[in-house]
Order: C-alpha cells, then sequence, then structure tokens
C-alpha cells in the first residue's frame, strides 16, 4: 500500500490506544487545569463580596369560600405561567423598585450600586441581581421567592423587600384595573345620560332619572370596590438580614475551573495526538516488518545511579540481553562491526540504549569501543559517571568497554580514507564499535556515519514521533544504503505479543545458517522471559 493513501490514513481508534493517549497527556493537562485552578483561586479571592436576601410569597387562590367576603372584595385572578417573571422585567416594575429603594435607608454607595444592578437586569443578556424562583402546583398555587444580590447585608435585605413590594403592588393593580374600566364606563354611560335628559321632555326625564341614580350609586359602589382590591399574592415575612457573602467562593470556583479545563482540554489533545498518528504501541510499527526491540520504562532508582549499578538488576539485564543477541545474529562477525545508534528525537533514550548495548555485548567477552558522537551533549559520561572531556583516548569505564568522547567524528566520516584508517586501527583492539549518534533530522552528519557503519538501529519512545516521522527517518537511512537491523522502542509499553507470531531460530542464524530466516530475531527476543 503506498504511503498517504486514504486506507493508510484511516487509523481505528480503539480503547487501548484512546486510554494510552489519556494517560500520556493526563501529566500536563493536569498541570495546566491546576495552573487556571490557581489563577481562579487569586482572581476570586480578589473579588467583592456579594449578599443575598431573600423574600417570599403566597399565591392562592381568589375564592376564600366565604360569601360575604367574596362579595365585598374584588381579587386579581390567579397568575398564569410567566407572568410574574416577565413583570419583573418590566419597567414599570423596576422603575417603582428604583422608588422604593430611594426611599430606603441605605448610604450613597449602596444605592449606587442598586442602581446599576438594576440597569444590569433590565438588560437581557445583562448579569441577574434579581431571580425569581417559584414551588407551584397544577393549580398555580404555592410560593413565589425573590432573591435579591447586593454589596452589603443592609442593600441586599432592602433589594428583596422592595422588589416583593413593587410585585405584589403590581399584582393588586391587576385587580384594581378591572374595577376601574367598570367605574370608567359606568361614568361614560351617566355623562351620556346626562346630555339626553337636557333635551328630553317633562313626560320622559322621570324614567331617565331613576336610570341616572341606579348608575350613581353603581359607581360608587365601584369606588368602594376599587379601594377593596386585592391581589394573588401574599407576602410571607420581610427578608432576613445575611450573614455570609454568596459569592465569590475562591475554593468553589477553583474546582470547577479546574474540572472545566481537564473536560475540555484532555478530549482535545487525544484527539490531536491520534490524528497524528503517533507511535505509541507496538503495534503501531507492525507496518514496518522491521525487526523490533521494546525496552520497558525502567524505576528512576534503577538508572539513577549511573549504568554500572543499573546492570546488576535483573530487569535491566534481560533487556540487555535481548539486544545483544539480536545484533550478535545479524553480525555475526569476525570482522570489525560498527553499530550506529541514533534516536528520532532527542530524549527517546539512544544513548541509554548504545550503553546497554555495549555493557551486555562485554559481557559476552567481546572488546567493545563506545564512540560518543553528539557534539551537543556528553549522555555517555554522565551513564557511566566518566570524565572524558579532556581524554584524548579512549577510557575504560567498565570491563571491556572503553569510551570514547570524540564530538568531531561526524566531520570524519566525509573522509573515507580517515574513516577507514579509524576503522582499521579499531578492529585491532575492539570486536565492536558502537557510535550513540544524534538525531538525523539534527545533525545530517549522522547519515554519513549510519552509511559507514555495519548496521543501524533507530531508536523511538513512545508519543515523541509520528509515524510519518519514523517512515521519514526509514527514507533517509536508506537513501544513504545503510542498513537498518530493526527499531528499538524504548519505554514501551509492555504488550502481550501472541507467542505464534513470526517466530525464528535465533540459534540457527546465530550460527551463520545459509537460509533467510522472515525476521530478525530481535523482535523475538523481546518476548523472551
Amino acid at each position: 500500500m503506498e504511503r498517504g493513501t486514504p486506507a493508510e490514513r484511516a487509523v481505528p481508534l480503539d480503547l487501548r490506544r484512546i486510554s494510552h493517549s489519556v494517560r500520556r497527556f493526563l501529566i500536563p493537562v493536569g498541570i495546566v487545569a491546576a495552573t487556571v485552578a490557581g489563577v481562579t483561586l487569586l482572581s476570586s479571592r480578589r473579588a467583592p463580596e456579594v449578599y443575598q436576601a431573600t423574600s417570599s410569597m403566597v399565591a392562592a387562590r381568589s375564592d376564600t369560600g366565604n360569601t360575604v367576603i367574596n362579595n365585598a372584595l374584588v381579587t386579581a385572578p390567579t397568575l398564569p405561567t410567566g407572568a410574574l417573571q416577565e413583570a419583573l422585567g418590566s419597567p414599570e416594575v423596576l422603575r417603582d423598585i428604583q422608588n422604593r429603594l430611594n426611599a430606603a435607608p441605605l448610604g450613597q454607595a449602596e444605592q449606587l450600586d442598586l442602581r446599576r444592578r438594576l440597569l444590569r437586569n433590565a438588560q437581557p443578556d445583562g448579569p441577574r441581581s434579581l431571580k425569581l424562583v417559584s414551588r407551584l402546583d397544577e393549580q398555580r398555587t404555592g410560593v413565589y421567592e425573590v432573591l435579591a444580590r447586593a454589596a452589603t447585608p443592609a442593600a441586599a435585605r432592602a433589594f428583596a423587600d422592595a422588589t416583593v413590594t413593587a410585585l405584589m403592588a403590581w399584582d393588586t393593580q391587576r385587580a384594581t384595573d378591572s374595577v376601574t374600566r367598570a367605574r370608567e364606563s359606568v361614568e361614560r354611560r351617566i355623562s351620556a345620560l346626562d346630555t339626553r335628559l337636557n333635551g328630553t321632555n317633562q313626560s320622559g326625564r322621570a324614567d331617565q332619572l331613576d336610570l341616572r341614580a341606579q348608575l350613581v350609586r353603581d359607581r360608587e359602589q365601584l369606588r368602594v370596590l376599587e379601594q377593596a382590591a386585592v391581589g394573588s399574592l401574599t407576602r410571607v415575612g420581610t427578608a432576613q438580614l445575611p450573614t455570609e457573602p454568596v459569592s465569590p467562593t475562591p475554593m468553589r470556583d477553583a474546582l470547577v475551573a479546574g474540572l472545566l479545563s481537564v473536560m475540555l482540554l484532555l478530549p482535545v489533545v487525544v484527539v490531536l495526538d491520534l490524528s497524528r498518528r503517533r507511535v505509541n504501541l507496538i503495534e503501531d510499527l507492525d507496518a514496518l516488518d522491521l525487526p523490533l526491540t521494546v525496552l520497558p520504562r525502567f524505576k528512576r532508582t534503577v538508572l539513577g545511579g549511573g549504568l554500572g549499578p543499573a546492570l546488576r538488576h535483573a530487569q535491566v539485564q534481560q533487556q540487555a540481553a535481548s539486544l545483544r543477541v539480536g545484533v550478535w545474529a545479524q553480525l555475526p562477525g569476525p570482522q570489525l562491526r560498527v553499530v550506529a545508534v541514533s534516536g528520532l528525537r532527542r530524549g527517546d533514550g539512544a544513548s541509554t540504549v548504545a550503553a546497554l548495548l555495549a555493557a551486555a555485548l562485554a559481557e559476552w567477552g567481546s572488546r567493545v569501543l563506545l564512540i560518543d558522537t553528539d557534539p551537543l551533549g556528553a549522555g555517555q559520561a554522565g551513564l557511566w559517571r566518566a570524565r572524558t572531556e579532556a581524554a584524548t583516548h579512549p577510557v575504560a569505564v567498565a570491563p571491556r568497554v572503553d569510551l570514547w568522547r570524540q564530538p568531531s567524528l561526524p566531520r570524519l566520516s566525509v573522509e573515507p580514507r580517515k574513516l577507514e584508517a579509524l576503522q582499521a586501527e579499531w578492529a585491532q583492539q575492539y570486536e565492536f564499535v558502537i557510535l550513540d549518534c544524534p538525531p538525523a533530522g539534527e545533525i545530517a552528519d549522522t547519515l554519513l556515519l549510519m552509511a559507514r557503519a555495519s548496521g543501524v538501529l533507530l531508536v523511538t519512545a513512545p508519543g515523541t514521533a509520528s509515524q510519518d516521522n519514523l517512515l521519514r527517518a526509514l527514507e533517509q537511512v536508506r537513501l544513504v544504503a545503510a542498513r537498518v537491523m530493526g527499531v528499538v522502542m524504548n519505554r514501551g509499553p509492555v504488550s502481550a505479543r501472541p507467542a505464534a507470531r513470526r517466530g525464528v531460530d535465533v540459534a540457527a542464524w546465530a550460527a551463520g545458517d545459509a537460509a533467510t530466516p522472515e525476521v530478525a530475531p530481535t523482535e523475538a527476543l523481546s518476548r523472551l522471559p
């Protein structure tokens, strides 16, 4: 299949791959979330305090069950759904609230703050300092609560009480308006009747005067009912003075900000990571059809004391043995064998792999020269706890292992005669030369070193490079006719690979069997117990 085809680009999103991406990015995302939570905590602590007061009203049915009371009072009808909320946002009610607050015993700063809050509350998208909460049954009876927020406890209480009073006045006005309209209708009839009386003869005036008298009595009765009109809302009690601010809440705000950051960032980075087709799992390298060795992540205490103590660790010995036998099988000798070890990116662990390979080969009795060719670092000196800065010749760092810190070696690779002379000199003292090379993407001379080597090991780590990066690196290596012996996944996940998957007779291959195996032995060795 060609690179870049749609079939190749279609990457299935399985749970293992998603789980690996989540684990890989969980710590960075957690750091970002903690930073966001810390900034939120500091800014929330600097925010001004806000107090909230609550005042309640009861919505009851207009029918009291008493005929005398029902005839003596005019009660507003039951409020329809959403009517009181709409009234709270009306200019008339807001103006009434403002007038009542002007009469409240508050300071000038408190008055100014409440005026600003009312103006923002009137805006459709503005912050709400007034909130209406209803708990009603199917008959639209129940309790309405007014939640009012202000900068001080006294202002919050005055705000809640003024709002409840204004809403109750609006509700009462609903009952009054119907009576007022009826009275105004009667008054218009009286006025029209007076006009007719002025043009009526004596015989017809008596009936019209009786009608007028009845209308006057109705008008007076309606005037009385106007004074007796009541709404459907009844105040439960005045608002209590709040003792604790409702905001800011620094800890809650920080927790919410941190959780939201994780919920928003983690899916995004996981999707981006999966879309870049990074090499995270062993299966990501299967399509390369190259020998594969997996080195697990060692504990910090294992390599923290240097390579010498680490080689006494059973897990390190096991992984070093898999590298050693794989190289022995592919480069049986007896001539000098030069192995170039290079990572796709810095930090992939190429220096550690080179050091483990050198130590493992020396354990089998081979004389090994380990050369650190990176001009930008001294990774081998740190691993072996050796001083090689001022050395003009290889320094013994372990039995049968010499280390040479020679940053100028990449420049020698462009002069084949000098390099051939060096190899002839090395062949007299060593059986293996391990070149710890910098990434070819950073220093192009690394490719020339690889071209002169007997074999090349490419080192990668989960998540540091995409499959496209790995394919590009392989193309560069093969462009200079270098031999790629295999890929080492450093700090790789432990994967239960099938036992019957493309096995190889390591012993026959190492002995020089003429038959070419299907796969180099390094992959099989990675499964050794």
